[in-house]
């Protein structure tokens, strides 16, 4: 009997210990993919203020090349009606 209650505690230890090994390697895991899910966010997130700032420089510009249209359009009616005062 001796031998049979050997064999269970045997038995019993290695499976406590397989248990635990597993239980490592889920946590690892969960870890991991705790650790990717945050680097694929950030790099989200990176792409969007790329996309906010070029949308933003783009949107800028176009309003200068507006600005400076207007003020040429401006200075070419002003020199007409100095033209036409003279």
């Amino acid at each position: 009997m001796d031998t049979m209650e050997n064999t269970d505690l045997h038995r019993l230890r290695y499976e406590q210990k397989v248990n635990k090994y597993r239980t490592h390697n889920s946590i690892t895991e969960q870890l991991t993919n705790a650790s990717n899910m945050t680097a694929v966010k950030g790099a989200e997130a990176d792409k969007t203020l790329q996309s906010t700032a070029s949308d933003i420089t783009r949107s800028v510009a176009k309003d200068k090349e507006d600005q400076v249209s207007k003020s040429e359009e401006t200075i070419k009616k002003m020199r007409s009606n100095i033209n036409e005062m003279q």
